[in-house]
Parts: structure tokens; sequence; C-alpha cells
């Protein structure tokens, strides 16, 4: 019987106590990250063109009594991308950020970073629906593979297949809100293909 992706937490200090704390039997092959929030626990997943979730604990949803754990039942969609997948989540600036693989759908096919404006729409802490999810940055890329925080700036690495991976980098202080990454404040740092 195919479980689909799945995450576990250790029961205690010995990693052969694991317990089943989420199941994706929606064609989703794997979790690719996880990032801790705002005290919520963020995890990405992908699988076939359109897999690219994110998924969100609330261990205030408190199933079992203990509200410092991700139980089975206190996971919940936050985000569904319409990408192929998710391959990194980063904070920066006080924002979580994401990083695609391209997929399909109104979307289109290209890798792109979201950023999550927490406040937009219910739970005002938490990236808790696609309403909270806008592009950060999408420049026809087939994947961002990995965002890290550097310095005062993010950078974003890319590529999928040969002479496609670059290095860009976000000045947020570029256009518009100066602690945001806007999609005018991207620029390549590192050129693989000169």
């Amino acid at each position: 019987d195919d479980l689909g992706s799945v995450i576990f937490k250790m029961d205690n200090s010995s990693p052969l106590n694991l317990t089943l704390v989420k199941n994706n039997t929606q064609n989703i092959d794997n979790v690719r990250t996880l990032k801790e929030y705002n005290g919520y626990l963020y995890s990405g997943t992908s699988g076939s063109s359109s897999d690219g979730n994110i998924y969100w604990c609330n261990p205030y949803f408190n199933t079992t009594g203990n509200n410092r754990i991700c139980d089975f039942n206190e996971w919940f969609n936050s985000t569904d991308t319409s990408k192929a997948g998710i391959r990194s989540l980063e904070v920066f600036n006080g924002k979580l950020y994401s990083g695609s693989l391209g997929g399909t759908g109104s979307s289109g096919s290209a890798g792109e970073v979201f950023v999550c404006y927490s406040n937009n729409s219910g739970n005002v802490s938490a990236c808790d629906n696609n309403l909270d999810w806008t592009s950060s940055f999408n420049e026809s890329l087939t994947a961002i593979n990995v965002l890290r925080s550097f310095n005062g700036r993010l950078y974003a690495g890319t590529g999928e297949n040969s002479s496609t991976g670059d290095v860009w980098m976000c000045r947020p202080n570029m256009t518009g809100d100066d602690k945001v990454c806007d999609l005018d404040d991207w620029f390549k740092s590192y050129n693989t293909s000169n």
C-alpha cells in the first residue's frame, strides 16, 4: 500500500521510536524541506507536475494534549502552488519564502519564489492559506533549489539541467517594501555560464 509522502517525529531520543505524524496520499512523492516560522512548522512537498504544496503544523490545535509537537491531524494545507515541487523554505526579514520546481497549471512551468504575508487572512501569525502567498521572483527558471539568508540578503540557487545553475540575490531595498523581496529586487549574483 503506497503511503505517499510521510513525516515522522521522534518519540524520545531513540531514532527507532518514530511515530507517523503526516501521511500524504495525493500523488506527493516526498517532503523536500521543513522550516519553523512564527512558532509553526512548515513542510514543502513535491510530486507530479502540480503537487508542490506547502503544509503547516499547528501544534496548538492540540489533539493529543501536547502543544509542543506536531501530531498527525494537526497538519493543514498552507498553499497549492501548481508547481511540481517546493524545494526550499527560508525565513528572511520576518517573512517566510518558498522556492519551487516548475510545473503545470496557471502559473506556467517556471520555478518561482513565493513570499508569505501571514496577516493577509486567517491566523495573522501563520501562513495558513493561499491568500497569504504571492510571487516574489519569477524569471522563467526551471527550478529554485535553495534559498538562504546571508548578510542582509536573500539568495536563490537555481537550475535543474545543464547550464541553468545560477545564484540570484535579493536586495529588498531596491523597490517597494524595503524589508521584502519584491519582483524587481532580484539580481544575478553568480552566472555559471560565464
